[in-house]
């Protein structure tokens, strides 16, 4: 840290005495089981960001370590407990949606015994070696219920995006699905760019604080994988490609990417990490892309803050958000990942509406088309972020 200047990096540390199956059923963690990090020299102390406790458990398996994931408080006040959720005990679609308000208690017990909540759901789903433009059906209900909760327990909320291709194999090595981004057959620059924005920018939209990248190294590495082994399966039958480091350590195009859209919600953090997160309404009730329930998305009502009308358009999606100065604030996403959009968007009793330019840090001012209305000019998988006066 002190050789890098401004730029600070902590790690979780994820240490098998203390996750997963160590975690203490209905009871706190004793202290003494955290004495190596309590007892860490200043420097490290400042390196350590938190504890990973557990990945995806289940609705009764989150219940029964509640205490003990709130009692890390308590033993290390400075340091957050990470607990990442998954669909909890839902295997389909259907299943989350028919039971959302049991989901809904699931992430409320998270959200009010813990320091933050940690989600991933990852899009571009296919079933062979091709990336189909593909979403995952959960993502925007399950991401509304987490920015609903954790605004009203007043904790922060991660998003994890996808950066590795990988996909599960079955003995005979037929792909039963997967995550892929590019097409080697057919490399596409700009779609393979837009889907790992979207990625991120999904969750931005709902007012995450953070987006952690799954993953930098690919899991396939000569630790995992000695003999480079092409298809490799791990133990869990996961078939992993190159993430933003290939299977030797070096940087892939996926690094590339990723690192354009880190600038980004680097420059717009500051700014992101002071908003309140309101409400993220849809072009459309039906997403561009499957698998989304027809039907589903919110849209823009009576109720709506901010937004009086919007372009009736199922590739557009928009978070509002306010400041602590009470302003006002929204964030555009293109969810089209081949195509750059175009949308008007009607603000209520607006007087001056600002973008703001990431490259530069600063506000400029929008020229409204007719009052209160402005055009929304967003590349493929991108945001535009605008101020509200």
């Amino acid at each position: 840290n002190k050789r890098s200047g401004s730029t600070k990096i902590s790690l979780i540390a994820s240490d098998k005495d203390i996750r997963s199956v160590n975690i203490p059923i209905n009871a706190p963690y004793e202290a003494e089981r955290f004495k190596n990090y309590l007892n860490l020299l200043n420097d490290l102390r400042e390196c350590l960001y938190g504890y990973d406790l557990i990945d995806e458990p289940g609705i009764e398996r989150l219940k029964e370590i509640l205490s003990a994931i709130r009692s890390v408080r308590d033993v290390d006040s400075e340091k957050v407990a990470y607990v990442n959720l998954g669909n909890a005990n839902y295997r389909t679609v259907e299943e989350i949606f028919e039971n959302q308000d049991t989901y809904r208690l699931y992430v409320r017990g998270l959200a009010e015994n813990g320091q933050m909540v940690s989600f991933d759901n990852y899009h571009w789903i296919t079933n062979d070696e091709k990336p189909r433009n593909s979403v995952s059906g959960t993502f925007f209900k399950i991401a509304e219920i987490i920015a609903d909760e954790t605004r009203k327990t007043g904790v922060p909320w991660w998003g994890c995006a996808l950066s590795v291709e990988h996909e599960k194999r079955g003995d005979d090595g037929t792909i039963w699905w997967g995550f892929r981004m590019r097409n080697p057959g057919n490399i596409n620059p700009k779609v393979e760019r837009a889907r790992i924005r979207f990625n991120a920018h999904a969750y931005i939209i709902y007012g995450v604080k953070g987006v952690t990248w799954f993953t930098y190294d690919t899991p396939n590495c000569p630790v995992c994988n000695p003999k480079n082994i092409k298809n490799y399966r791990d133990s869990s039958k996961y078939c992993y490609h190159d993430a933003c480091l290939d299977y030797y350590g070096n940087t892939t195009i996926f690094y590339e990417y990723v690192k354009e859209v880190n600038k980004k919600l680097i420059s717009i953090g500051p700014i992101l990490m002071e908003l309140t997160w309101l409400d993220t309404v849809h072009g459309s009730s039906d997403n561009n892309y499957p698998h989304v329930p027809k039907g589903t998305l919110p849209v823009v009502n009576n109720d709506t803050p901010v937004i009086r009308s919007m372009s009736n358009d199922n590739t557009l999606a928009v978070g509002i958000f306010e400041g602590k100065d009470n302003s006002k604030y929204i964030i555009v996403l293109n969810k089209d990942v081949e195509c750059d959009r175009s949308y008007r968007i009607d603000l209520k009793d607006a007087k001056k509406a600002y973008n703001y330019d990431f490259n530069n840090k600063k506000w400029i001012a929008s020229e409204f088309v007719i009052p209160g209305v402005i055009l929304v000019n967003v590349e493929a998988g991108d945001i535009r972020m605008f101020k509200v006066m």
